[in-house]
This record gives structure tokens, C-alpha cells and sequence, in this order.
């Protein structure tokens, strides 16, 4: 996992982790990290004891920046699914695009993908519908403006369901 102590958190999201029963059980705090990891700025996953002892910690990314600040979602089988932003090429970036990786409950990675186009997409915010998760945020690589709202829904394997933005052509 990744040191706690070495590089830093430039952003940062937490979040209150449950157990099966719907009890506390501790935090997730995501981010974007520099100093260890394989790119520039890397989604740095620390999860944290209800007292604030550490858990596990981990970095994921590729060459490029990947920043986790548009939060997660934890899932039926305690896992988690997190937002970000990219623009490393092994997920296909062309530009910042939105992305999402899934752990378990341990944080090893089941999966990572990114959704986007040329443009500037990058998600503020994801949450669960259903037993799928939604990402929202900006995108204008499919919009009809400068930056326009969009919204992504996808299974719990990472395959898109659906996709749709908002605004005009004066956004």
C-alpha cells in the first residue's frame, strides 16, 4: 500500500464508511497524491479506524494525473467505487476525463475505467441508483458550449448504461 507520511494530499474527500448492520465503521479519505505512485498525481485511498487509526492505504494511477476528488460510493460487498479525473492514456484519456475505479474491501483494485472524449471532462460528484452508480460533473467533449453539465450512469462492472448532458451552446 502507500506510505503514509511520504508525498501529500493535494485534494481530499471523506467520507463515513458503514458495516453490513449500518453501523459506523470507520472513514474512507480519497485524493490526489503526489510524491509515490506511478504518475503525476495519483488517487490516493486511506481507510481509516472510527478512532483515525489507518486501516489500509493505497495509491492508484498511471502515467499522467489521476485525482480523486469527486467522491465514492461504498457497495453491498463493503467495496467502494470512486471518482475521478484523469488524463493518463492507459485509460484511454484524450484530454481530463471522468473515471472511476472499484476496490474491494480491502482497496485492491477489481477495476479502473475512464469515460470521456478530446474535451475537458472531469465529475464532481458520484452516487448510488439502484445497484448502479451515477457520476455527474462538467464535460465539453460532447457538449454544445464551453463546459456544459453531464451525467454518466454505469453498472457495478464499469460498462456505461447511459450518458447525457446538460446546458447550450452560450455555456
Amino acid at each position: 500500500g502507500a506510505p503514509v507520511g511520504s508525498g501529500s494530499m493535494d485534494t481530499a474527500v471523506v467520507g463515513v464508511v458503514r458495516d453490513a448492520k449500518g453501523k459506523a465503521d470507520g472513514f474512507l479519505v480519497i485524493g490526489g497524491s503526489e510524491g509515490y505512485g506511478a504518475g503525476d498525481d495519483d488517487v490516493w485511498l486511506l481507510r481509516l479506524e472510527t478512532d483515525g487509526a489507518i486501516r489500509w492505504s493505497v495509491a492508484y494511477g498511471a502515467a499522467g494525473d489521476d485525482d480523486g476528488q469527486a467522491g465514492f460510493v461504498q457497495l453491498p460487498d463493503g467495496g467502494f467505487m470512486v471518482g475521478f479525473w484523469s488524463t493518463s492514456a492507459a485509460l484511454g484519456a484524450q484530454g481530463s476525463d471522468f473515471a472511476l475505479l472499484r476496490t474491494d474491501a480491502q482497496g485492491k483494485l477489481v477495476w479502473w475505467r475512464g469515460y470521456g472524449g478530446t474535451g475537458k471532462d472531469e465529475p464532481n460528484g458520484l452516487a448510488r441508483l439502484g445497484g448502479d452508480v451515477v457520476l455527474a460533473g462538467f464535460a465539453n467533449s460532447w457538449s454544445t458550449g464551453q463546459l456544459d453539465g453531464f451525467w454518466l450512469r454505469v453498472g457495478l462492472d464499469g460498462g456505461m448504461l447511459g450518458a447525457r448532458v446538460f446546458g447550450s451552446g452560450k455555456d
